[in-house]
């Protein structure tokens, strides 16, 4: 098995061909254990001695996504009190709910357009 940094991708000379030449070679057990920090939230690095290496992830989360993923969680939030208002079952708590989402989404809507 071998990582090539590139693609951040595993290379199995049974499966794949031809393999870069600047892929490094890995055992077994490196491999489960980085697979194993990937699954921690680490990424695979290369370190000053040609070998892989498991760093912390310092990636900052693109704000654009995150606020994408919460409306997401929003409109899902909303659906329950939605339908009893629209089938006429809706209380006071249910409008109170869907205002309450509602102006959680506008700002983040708002925000949004100023980061695109």
């Amino acid at each position: 098995m071998k990582y090539f940094s590139q693609t951040s991708g595993f290379l199995d000379s049974r499966i794949h061909s031809p393999i870069p030449g600047d892929a490094v070679e890995i055992t077994d057990d490196e491999y489960a254990r980085l697979l194993s920090g990937q699954a921690e939230g680490k990424v695979i690095t290369i370190n000053a001695a040609g070998r892989t290496d498991l760093s912390e992830n310092n990636a900052v989360p693109d704000r654009r996504l995150l606020i994408l993923a919460e409306l997401d969680k929003i409109d899902a939030a909303s659906l329950r009190p939605l339908r009893a208002l629209y089938a006429g079952t809706g209380t006071d708590a249910d409008k109170a709910r869907v205002a309450e989402l509602e102006a959680a989404a506008s700002a983040l809507r708002d925000e949004l357009q100023t980061l695109t």
